[in-house]
């Protein structure tokens, strides 16, 4: 049997102090009381006696329930869960990734300001060498961007051997944008391109919005475009646009052109980087035609990470309706 606590040892000693002041004043009163009392009187002074004890002991058990209650709730209580304050690893792999895709796009400014120098006027190019039209590529599942994927490279191109014209092949080449850090080709290709006023500038509003559509998860390789014909990209060229044009829109991924939608209605930087875009490919695309004429170049350049990137980007904004 446990021993009784504070509250019981003075609620015991309350009563019992009580009892003996009542027993002590009783017996003052029944020596000096003329008449002697009746027992009626006698059975109230009792209970006048009894009643502040009971109600001690009847207040103490009270609070004894009151405490167990609250011990039993409390041992009850579910414990919360630990907080966890380090983000997920694929938030911070996000962030790295757009930080070093800023550092990108600062140096692609300072590498296409080192072009203003150049003739506004381009040299007719090179003819390219001729080549087949590229197979159709396989539909891909759309995957999300590794934290170690390279970022677009124009900040960190390697150094030429000295200036020279690019030609057409270059152009197609650098309009794909170098795969990993170890293709060489492809960074020589860009190198080359960006001194070509014009195509520096189509390739800064390429990379911009290959940039902007990788930190929604959209990757053009992932895309699987339905091939236009040589004839389709050739009346493009000299003018064809909205339904007219439908042909060369070959990107109908509903999932992406309903992400990119939604983004040029909330995004205003998105809409202006998308239309600027979109200007410049038009252009750029009838020159290729004009110094190339009906060259299987067109399907070479329609294959590339811009051209898919500008398939999408105009189908979402309703320029083949």
């Amino acid at each position: 049997m446990a021993p009784p606590d504070r509250l019981t040892l003075g609620a015991s000693a309350a009563a019992a102090l009580w009892a003996l002041a009542v027993a002590a004043y009783a017996a003052g009163f029944y020596a000096v009381a003329t008449p002697p009392l009746g027992r009626l009187a006698a059975l109230l002074f009792i209970l006048t006696a009894l009643a502040p004890a009971g109600l001690l002991a009847v207040a103490v058990a009270l609070l004894r329930r009151a405490e167990t209650a609250a011990a039993t709730q409390a041992q009850a209580a579910p414990t919360p869960p630990p907080s966890t304050s380090t983000p997920p690893a694929e938030l911070r792999a996000l962030a790295a990734r757009i930080a070093g895709l800023e550092t990108q796009i600062a140096g692609l400014r300072r590498a296409l300001e080192a072009t203003a120098a150049a003739p506004p006027s381009p040299a007719p190019l090179p003819p390219a060498t001729p080549s087949p039209a590229p197979p159709s590529p396989a539909p891909q599942p759309r995957r999300a961007a590794p934290a170690d994927e390279p970022s677009l490279p124009f900040a960190e191109m390697p150094p030429g051997d000295g200036p020279r014209s690019p030609s057409w092949d270059d152009l197609a080449r650098a309009l794909d944008f170098p795969r990993d850090d170890r293709d060489a080709a492809g960074f020589a290709a860009l190198q080359a391109a960006v001194r070509d006023p014009e195509a520096a500038r189509l390739l800064q509003a390429a990379e911009d919005m290959l940039t902007m559509l990788a930190a929604d998860g959209l990757h053009m390789e992932d895309l699987a475009p339905v091939p236009a014909s040589l004839d389709a990209w050739a009346a493009y060229a000299e003018g064809a646009r909205g339904a007219a044009a439908a042909a060369i829109g070959g990107v109908r991924d509903e999932a992406a052109l309903a992400l990119v939608q939604a983004r040029l209605k909330r995004d205003a930087i998105f809409r202006d980087a998308a239309l600027v875009f979109a200007r410049r490919w038009g252009p750029f695309i009838q020159r290729v035609f004009r110094e190339t004429g009906r060259d299987p170049l067109l399907l070479r350049i329609a294959d590339t990470r811009s051209a898919r990137a500008f398939m999408l980007v105009a189908r979402a904004m309703g320029a083949f309706d």
